[in-house]
């Protein structure tokens, strides 16, 4: 695990590297692929404990308590909030571009993200699972991709067409409902 406390960092053009430095490794240079594997791994880290964090706050031990959860990132306030919000939304079409070591953190997070939210799908009713179609593992991916496929499209179209960005938020929060009350009772 990373612990990045206090980060600064400067670019030194002559040898194309990042110098970093902070309360947990005192000036050392990491190349630009290095720093950007850190800071995406911290993020994504950052994000997997606040989720955790939520669902354990949340009563119930049923996929319902994740509905606080999918509720405050599909909200307006997610979607303008770009410096403090999802790593994976702000960074994935990044991290495409980028080398083997940026995307082996950028995966090491999104599998633990995927890991905490499945954990919740498999605290579904044995009995109720039968009805199921598909895995804990599956719904996690099924969920994380759909939030965060509808946030980059809302951010997208914020500015030109608040409307349409809104439209997003709200079409995907109202099938995601649909799809966990199908499930599970929803916390009210």
């Amino acid at each position: 695990m990373l612990a990045l406390p206090y980060l600064e960092t400067e670019f030194t053009p002559a040898q194309g590297k990042y110098t970093r430095w902070g309360a947990d490794s005192p000036g050392h240079g990491l190349s630009k692929e290095a720093l950007a594997a850190e800071a995406a791994l911290a993020g994504l880290q950052r994000s997997n404990a606040t989720l955790t964090e939520t669902l354990m706050d949340q009563a119930g031990s049923d996929p319902s308590a994740l509905w606080p959860f999918i509720e405050a990132y599909l909200s307006s306030a997610h979607r303008e909030n770009r410096a403090d919000g999802c790593t994976i939304a702000s960074f994935a079409s990044d991290a495409a571009r980028q080398d083997e070591q940026v995307q082996a953190s950028f995966a090491q997070g999104i599998d633990e993200e995927l890991d905490i939210l499945a954990s919740s799908f498999a605290k579904t009713h044995a009995e109720d699972q039968d009805d199921l179609p598909t895995s804990a593992r599956e719904r996690a991916i099924q969920l994380l991709s759909e939030l965060v496929g509808a946030i980059i499209l809302a951010r997208a179209v914020a500015q030109a067409n608040r409307p349409l960005s809104d439209e997003i938020l709200e079409a995907v929060s109202t099938g995601l409902q649909t799809q966990m009350k199908q499930t599970t009772p929803m916390n009210e």
